[in-house]
């Protein structure tokens, strides 16, 4: 038996265009799970819509410092009130330079928006632009759950993979390499606060816009399965001609329209239910991984 793919949307609430596609593909059960951007001017309004997805999707908080702008005041992390770039996190977490106080303080403010709106913690946490797996950003998360998750339930996703799959899939390595390098610490650290993690991630692409590529990037990304294996996706749909003609628009409609055929991927997805508590009945991990 082949391990199977739990097949997440990241990017819920970024625009209409990605919140829609992904309901789309939740409605059809052509996911497993859906990652929520909860400082998105719309996240309240599309909130309602995904929350009706909830007994047959993982929902997860998709932590972002990276885009947009905070739900609160960080005066140093953000002083023109506009989130940095992704390099400027990732030089400051490497320095160890990033106001700790002012991004769990984030970080916790987002968690509550995530639960005011759903009703309850996130299945699953990540992050934009794995921000969450940097060194010191894992580090203010690890802070804050111990006081919002006390038992343990949010499942932690991992963004590295073994070097053997990543070489194996022959698709984005150089970016899936340096992905596994910048957060290779991140796992262990998750499992020796207490927290499951995925064990194998793909997904990772250079978001070309084109059929070709989208088939080809699924299909290497469904190879060299983990044992618990979390593939990300990046649906969207064009709400305006200006979202259409760029080429991560593009691309995201392209990935949509390749999740919602019959053929991609169909067989592989894992279908999430829930117990009587509500919690995610998360696959078993003791299968063998494809190679």
């Amino acid at each position: 038996m082949t391990a199977s793919i739990i097949l997440c949307a990241d990017d819920y609430g970024l625009s209409a265009g990605q919140s829609q596609a992904i309901v789309q593909l939740a409605e059809r059960r052509r996911i497993s799970a859906a990652s929520a951007i909860v400082t998105a001017s719309s996240w309240r309004a599309d909130a309602t819509a995904l929350c009706a997805m909830r007994p047959t999707l993982a929902l997860g908080l998709h932590i972002n410092v990276t885009d947009g702008v905070p739900l609160g005041n960080m005066a140093r992390f953000a002083p023109d009130g506009t989130l940095p770039s992704l390099p400027r996190v990732i030089l400051g977490s490497l320095m160890r330079r990033l106001p700790c106080d002012e991004l769990r303080d984030e970080i916790a403010r987002q968690l509550r928006a995530f639960e005011h709106a759903v009703g309850d913690l996130p299945d699953f946490i990540d992050g934009h632009q794995h921000v969450h797996a940097l060194p010191q950003v894992s580090d203010c998360l690890f802070d804050v759950l111990k006081h919002v998750d006390p038992l343990r339930r949010i499942l932690l996703r991992d963004p590295t993979d073994a070097w053997s799959r990543i070489l194996a899939r022959r698709s984005a390595v150089a970016k899936a390499s340096v992905l596994t390098l910048l957060t290779q610490t991140f796992g262990s650290k998750a499992r020796a606060h207490g927290y499951r993690t995925n064990d194998g991630f793909s997904g990772v692409s250079h978001f070309v816009p084109t059929c070709k590529a989208v088939t080809l990037d699924f299909q290497h990304a469904s190879k060299n399965l983990g044992p618990f294996h979390v593939m990300m996706c990046h649906p969207g749909l064009p709400v305006s001609s200006h979202a259409s003609e760029s080429s991560l628009g593009v691309r995201r409609s392209l990935e949509f329209s390749a999740l919602m055929s019959q053929e991609v991927l169909l067989e592989r997805v894992w279908l999430p239910e829930r117990d009587a508590h509500g919690s995610i009945i998360w696959p078993s991990a003791d299968v063998d991984c494809e190679q």
